[in-house]
């Protein structure tokens, strides 16, 4: 009996999990991340405001940020005002 009841159990977690992982599959694939880049299109031409994909950032990029934006790669902070970052997901504090 209590065999049965663990294998009901382990089977039942199987099949939710196996859903609830297409599920989050199905969403990554909905939500695109976008960042906001000064990038240059010629060696003369001044730079322009280009909103583009994270997957598209490419070195030598700069990386315009707002309040409330996630820093969508390694970057070498230029300038700052009020700059504020919360690093409870890098330390684990809560």
């Amino acid at each position: 009996m209590i065999v049965t009841m663990i294998v009901l159990s382990t089977s039942i977690r199987f099949i939710q999990e196996r859903k609830s992982n297409k599920a989050i599959d199905i969403l990554k694939e909905l939500v695109e991340n976008h960042a906001t880049v000064l990038r240059r299109q010629s060696q003369t031409a001044a730079g322009v405001h280009q909103e583009i994909l994270i997957k598209q950032l490419v070195p030598g990029d700069i990386v315009i940020l707002s309040a409330g934006d996630m820093i969508p790669a390694d970057c070498l902070l230029l300038s700052a005002k009020d700059l504020f970052i919360s690093q409870s997901a890098l330390t684990g504090e809560s």
